[in-house]
């Protein structure tokens, strides 16, 4: 999981004062590097957070979110990453705002 490496490196995102060191140490790094440098390499990541209308959470926009999100609305059920219309309820308008988004992305 690449988020206990971040977390176990956060530790140590600082060179070590004498600069390289032949061991690992549990508080900084041998690798030159302004503080905190390492860290910069996550931020592009969404840990945790779907993408918006992904129902399915494989990362794309595709016929299967809207048909699990037909199965929501007709099961009665909420899931907030559905909800792209932001009103709180999962209703043919989110289905409407799903299928645009699909629509118009690029490459189809």
């Amino acid at each position: 999981d690449v988020r206990l490496i971040a977390m176990w490196s956060a530790n140590r995102d600082q060179e070590c004062p004498e600069g390289e060191v032949g061991y690992v140490s549990p508080s900084c790094s041998s690798i030159v590097q302004e503080s905190g440098e390492f860290a910069q390499i996550f931020t592009g990541f969404n840990f945790g957070q779907s993408l918006p209308g992904d129902l399915n959470g494989d990362a794309n926009l595709d016929v299967l979110d809207v048909v699990m999100m037909v199965n929501y609305i007709l099961d009665y059920e909420f899931d907030e990453s559905g909800d792209l219309t932001g009103d709180g309820l999962l209703d043919v308008l989110d289905i409407v705002a799903l299928l645009e988004i699909i629509l118009n992305s690029p490459g189809l």
